[in-house]
């Protein structure tokens, strides 16, 4: 932990209240017992128990023709789970322990917000720290539908999850910025521990057919810092452009779980199984 004194504080008037007691009402103090933290799992959280209402064939026939994304509330209500066993197969989960370097490296992290303001890392020192990427594409209700999911994981720790978003325009997504109306919704519900960042870098570009003869070293100089630190953590070059990766810290910048492609239903999950411990031994 960075910062001992407050718990010092804390602890030393939690002492002279307990002793203070133990005179006045005969409290034995041996006796009291300090309920630790479980130990924190080293795997992913347990699955979801879902299940088909149609057979189990039609579900499989209607997810692979799309349907889970084209009509994603009626396949949740039918379909619930072959359409997560498809997602299931694109879920990446990996857990990475901070030296104290890297701890450092963490909280010199630098990042603006939407409206311009610069974040400094290190004010979220003893926040649970969420940065994620979330693909725009600017589409009418796009605004409405994200402010609602953001809100339901906000509060499952309201106090202590601290939300960073940055935005990417999500690969053959054309839009002018200024006339983006998701944008006016996110920053009109945001709150002190959830912020909009600015449009950020995730990828740098390849060759392909439609962009050759790239400058590698001049187009990875494009890609957010933030980001460029959290990939060289997990060894991955890519994130996969079409779904939210998301990085879980730890109060400390001790630990660093990363979810890529988990629905909402993972992720309360993993929030359960793994976070709420964290918050224990704050």
């Amino acid at each position: 932990m960075r910062s001992l004194l407050p718990n010092v504080l804390i602890s030393t008037s939690v002492l002279l209240i307990l002793s203070i007691l133990s005179v006045s009402h005969a409290i034995d103090i041996e006796k009291i017992t300090i309920n630790r933290p479980k130990k924190i799992p080293k795997e992913l959280p347990p699955e979801p128990d879902f299940t088909n209402k149609l057979d189990d064939d039609v579900c499989a026939g209607m997810v692979a023709d799309h349907k889970c994304d084209d009509m994603p509330d009626l396949m949740k209500q039918f379909c619930h789970k072959a359409c997560y066993e498809q997602v299931k197969e694109k879920l990446y989960f990996k857990r990475i322990e901070f030296d104290d370097t890297l701890t450092d490296e963490f909280f010199a992290l630098r990042a603006t917000n939407w409206t311009g303001s610069e974040l400094h890392f290190e004010d979220f020192d003893g926040y649970i720290n969420v940065i994620m990427n979330i693909g725009i594409t600017c589409e009418e209700g796009e605004g409405a539908q994200m402010v609602e999911k953001l809100n339901t994981f906000r509060k499952l720790m309201p106090y202590t999850l601290n939300l960073l978003v940055f935005p990417h325009q999500k690969k053959h997504a054309w839009f002018d910025r200024e006339n983006c109306t998701t944008f006016d919704e996110l920053i009109a519900h945001r709150r002190k521990t959830l912020h909009i960042m600015d449009f950020a870098t995730v990828n740098r570009l390849v060759e392909d057919e439609y962009a050759m003869r790239l400058d590698v070293v001049k187009e990875e100089a494009k890609v957010h810092p933030v980001f460029k630190f959290l990939k060289k953590q997990i060894d991955m070059e890519f994130l996969v452009h079409d779904r939210s990766t998301f990085f879980f810290v730890n109060p400390w910048a001790t630990s660093m779980d990363v979810l890529q492609g988990a629905p909402l239903s993972y992720l309360k999950k993993h929030i359960d199984s793994v976070l709420m411990g964290w918050e224990n031994e704050l």
